[in-house]
């Protein structure tokens, strides 16, 4: 009984350090938060096996203490309820990924690509967890809360070239957007891409295309643009006045 309550007290101080890291009262990028809990892990590892065969709705405490073979005391003894049990695995998974990002150097595209391999294989170690999360069914702002990471990753970390034609913040916001959906179609599909392939496609989301390409070329591309209408517009006032004259 007194690990469960040393539990419950670490479970209450990790959401309050949640609360003021997003406030930007505190980082944790540096603190790698994990468990050892053995009763903690069956709990959560029935959850996510069940979720995989069945939606959030269906999935009940007692399939999750059936299928851990442990007694609905012992789920009560730490979760108010399943989706207290979501929100801490959702918890875990965004303190080990900031654990995995700590201190990480993105000003070349070499290392940009070293931090990317070792995100890369942690999502890839847990890619059912992040099936989970990414689930349509779940009621969870996973993918929420993961743009706002790489955002706030990005704008930390990320050297902006001030001669992009591009607002900076939109550049970060459409970087960490592609990002999260790219991860989401990697652990959802069926795609058999490695780890160190998935970290080359989305360094080069930073060094090539698009991103690179839209904001060193949005002006040429929006002058590009206007010279086109232009033409198009010629090439019909052209036509229409041929065919006005031919009526004649």
């Amino acid at each position: 009984m007194n690990c469960i309550i040393l539990y419950k007290i670490m479970k209450n101080v990790h959401k309050l350090f949640l609360i003021l890291e997003k406030r930007g009262v505190i980082s944790l990028l540096n603190v790698p938060i994990t468990h050892n809990n053995e009763t903690i892990n069956k709990l959560q590892s029935s959850f996510i096996s069940l979720i995989s065969k069945k939606p959030f709705s269906n999935v009940t405490i007692f399939d999750i203490c059936k299928n851990s073979g442990l007694s609905r005391s012992t789920f009560y003894g730490y979760y108010r309820d399943k989706y207290d049990l979501l929100d801490d695995i959702k918890n875990e998974v965004m303190l080990k990924l900031n654990a995995n990002l700590a201190h990480t150097d993105i000003s070349s595209f070499e290392q940009l690509i070293q931090t990317n391999t070792t995100s890369s294989n942690f999502i890839y170690e847990n890619k059912e967890v992040f099936k989970v999360l990414f689930s349509n069914h779940i009621p969870s702002v996973f993918l929420k809360e993961l743009r706002e990471f790489f955002v706030k990753y990005y704008n930390e970390n990320l050297e902006y070239n001030p001669k992009y034609s591009i607002a900076k913040e939109i550049y970060i916001q459409c970087l960490s957007t592609i990002n999260v959906y790219i991860i989401k179609y990697w652990v959802t599909s069926e795609s058999n891409f490695s780890p160190d392939k998935m970290a080359l496609y989305i360094t080069n989301m930073v060094y090539s295309k698009p991103i690179s390409l839209i904001a060193n070329s949005s002006k040429n591309l929006k002058d590009q643009s206007f010279r086109n209408i232009n033409e198009n517009n010629d090439r019909r006032l052209k036509k229409t006045r041929v065919s006005i004259k031919n009526s004649f």
